[in-house]
């Protein structure tokens, strides 16, 4: 697997060098965010590499709402952080393991400091630093024993994981789904 670098102006690099070949085949590719990318950096990326807004159908809509501006970063969001989350799930029956990719807000640097970010706009957080974060194991629901490891996070993972995610941003507190 080739890693790919990006950078926070949003340029895809590989083995140090940008890449200039069709970004679709390094979809499956391990990434590494460079020191100083944020959200905008991944709008910069999309805009950069016009052929990932035929990943999802959110992408055309977010593009045009990151394009109105920036907004006032939220000051208990201290950074944006993607994460999977591998949970057991027991209860109603019968038993299932549900896996899943979240952009959520931290607070003081304490991954239990979760800030809810869906009714902050995206233009808000353009800003926001972003990293890849762990992937957290629960059992049961029961965050207590809950387990954290190390990672890898593909393109195509941050691509459409960031994308859904923000296509529920702005949308009034009824309308939001729980997770």
């Amino acid at each position: 697997m080739q890693r790919v670098d990006i950078t926070p102006d949003g340029c895809l690099l590989v083995d140090g060098r940008p890449f200039a070949q069709d970004p679709l085949i390094l979809l499956g590719e391990a990434v590494t965010l460079e020191e100083g990318f944020t959200l905008g950096s991944w709008f910069r990326m999309i805009q950069l590499h016009t052929d990932f807004v035929r990943l999802s159908q959110f992408l055309p809509a977010l593009l045009q709402a990151a394009a109105q501006g920036k907004g006032p970063m939220p000051p208990d969001c201290d950074r944006l952080e993607l994460v999977r989350t591998v949970e057991l799930v027991g209860h109603p029956g019968p038993a299932r393991l549900d896996m899943y990719t979240s952009l959520i807000g931290v607070h003081n640097d304490t991954p239990s400091q979760e800030v809810p970010i869906k009714h902050i706009p995206p233009a808000s957080l353009w800003d926001a630093p972003f990293r890849l974060g762990r992937c957290r194991h629960m059992v049961l629901g029961d965050r207590f024993a809950e387990f954290v490891f190390e990672t890898v996070f593909t393109l195509f993972e941050l691509i459409e994981a960031v994308a859904w995610q923000l296509s529920f941003h702005g949308a009034s507190a009824e309308c939001a789904l729980r997770r």
